[in-house]
């Protein structure tokens, strides 16, 4: 490869030892540890599974991130990793006391790899302290837990892999010394039952970011037992493809559904992240959700979902968002939501707030004029997707003055006046009249780094009209 470094006169000795598996299996016990990494890698691209599996229990280090070394999960890696761990695991057994307790499986970077992890230097890297101390506190390693497994898991029918079937497998039939460490588990429509196979099989108190995404929401009633368990999960995402209850499920059944369910995530006291898809099941509920948090959110996303006034006043006034950063509200409809509200919640978090997402919301003028004076303090706001409401020239002349104070703003989408409609349909050179007086504005006051004004989608060809950082035109211009 152009501009690759020649291999050292150590890696050359390396690649010749591991031409010979046996040699390079039996001399691993003489073998130096900052040169267990070196050799590693190369048995890892040369596809030594024989000698992978013999340094796994010989690997002179806590830690073993080998997933950043791997662009695509492999299925004969894998086997030969795992059967080092069960050798690794039947020294253990055996009095021996080996000095790897972590395999992560993560295709994350890491910098262990890139870093000389030799005598007293190497073991006080600041990457193998912190492993130490992961495995230490982990609160899946019991006394019989000897060893940790960390991977990712985001799962569809289209994506249980062989892979992922032999992980799975292979940890169930260890669950008495081997923690399954899933930091970020997810499920795109699987079966409730292989969603409950799963959550018994990872350890719970190790999962951070969770997503389901059903086609029922009434399906996550025999998740129930499982959602409780996960203590230490800051981010939960839950999608309903559908957004509403079965069919046959009776008004007083759903409303206990709801109540159940309410009551697991209330459950969920490290929750710093929520997003919820299609929740039609929150409208006149929001304040019996948040009212049993702990912490206040750093994010909140209700999307394509109902909520009520008192929903709305409730998260305006409650103190789950005093921290919020990021506030996505993206296809609620609040046409019907007293504006002044909205001026308020913004007034709350004007000092922090990175992100505001108020796409397809149906706000009129009132709204957007109710939010100006507290969006104009937004001074950390990164974020702002305003388009597809319905505003006036006028107005949005005002909104652009203010935004423009922003400086860190990096992405804009400003929906087009109604002036550019006449009815449904869009008046393209009205359109095109418009936005570069409009857009000079913000040019006026700052310089803009990805900044649009788009209409609504054209109900004949399905295009929307964007101005800005790339001008498009729909296909009926």
């Amino acid at each position: 490869m152009a501009g690759r470094a020649p291999p050292t006169q150590l890696q050359l000795a390396i690649q010749a030892l591991l031409h010979e598996e046996d040699l390079a299996i039996s001399s691993l016990a003489q073998l130096p540890m900052e040169l267990f990494p070196v050799m590693f890698e190369d048995a890892l691209t040369q596809r030594r599974t024989k000698v992978l599996k013999a340094m796994v229990p010989a690997w002179p280090f806590p830690y073993l991130p080998v997933g950043a070394l791997l662009e695509e999960p492999d299925l004969e890696i894998l086997k030969a990793l795992l059967d080092g761990v069960d050798v690794l695991i039947t020294q253990g057994v055996c009095g021996r006391r080996p000095k790897l307790k972590v395999l992560d499986l993560r295709k994350v970077y890491h910098s262990f790899w890139s870093k000389w992890a030799g005598s007293k230097e190497g073991e006080s890297l600041p990457q193998v302290r912190a492993q130490k101390q992961t495995v230490e506190s982990c609160p899946g390693l019991g006394e019989k837990i000897q060893f940790k497994v960390v991977t990712n898991f985001m799962l569809s029918e289209a994506s249980f892999s062989e892979y992922t079937q032999y992980l799975l497998q292979w940890a169930r039939g260890r669950k008495d010394y081997i923690c399954l460490c899933c930091r970020e588990l997810g499920s795109h429509k699987l079966p409730i039952p292989t969603v409950i196979e799963l959550f018994k099989t990872v350890d719970l108190d190790c999962v951070l970011d969770l997503e389901l995404c059903l086609w029922w929401i009434d399906c996550v009633v025999y998740l129930y037992p499982y959602l409780g368990q996960m203590r230490n999960l800051h981010t939960f995402r839950l999608n309903s493809c559908r957004g509403l209850f079965s069919l046959d499920v009776s008004a007083e059944k759903e409303k206990e559904l709801t109540n159940m369910l309410l009551y697991q995530l209330s459950k969920l006291h490290s929750l710093r992240h929520l997003r919820l898809y299609g929740a039609y099941f929150l409208e006149d509920n929001l304040a019996e959700l948040f009212r049993h948090l702990r912490n206040p959110l750093n994010s909140l996303s209700i999307t394509y979902s109902k909520i009520s006034q008192s929903d709305f006043n409730y998260l305006t006034l409650g103190l789950n968002v005093s921290e919020l950063k990021h506030l996505f509200l993206s296809g609620v409809v609040l046409t019907d939501i007293c504006p002044e509200f909205l001026g308020i919640l913004l007034e709350r978090v004007s000092s922090i707030l990175e992100t505001l997402d108020l796409e397809e919301c149906k706000m009129r003028d009132s709204h957007f004029n109710a939010m100006l004076p507290a969006l104009s303090q937004c001074f950390q706001l990164e974020k702002i997707l305003l388009e597809d409401n319905d505003i006036s020239l006028l107005v949005l002349k005002n909104l652009l003055h203010h935004t423009g104070k922003l400086k860190k703003l990096s992405l804009e989408y400003y929906p087009a006046p109604l002036e550019c409609y006449e009815g449904l349909r869009i008046l393209t050179e009205k359109f095109l009249q418009f936005c570069p007086e409009l857009l000079g504005i913000i040019w006026a006051q700052r310089e803009p780094k990805k900044i649009y004004i788009n209409t609504k989608t054209c109900l004949t060809c399905f295009v929307c009209c964007s101005y800005g950082s790339i001008t498009t035109l729909c296909l009926c211009k």
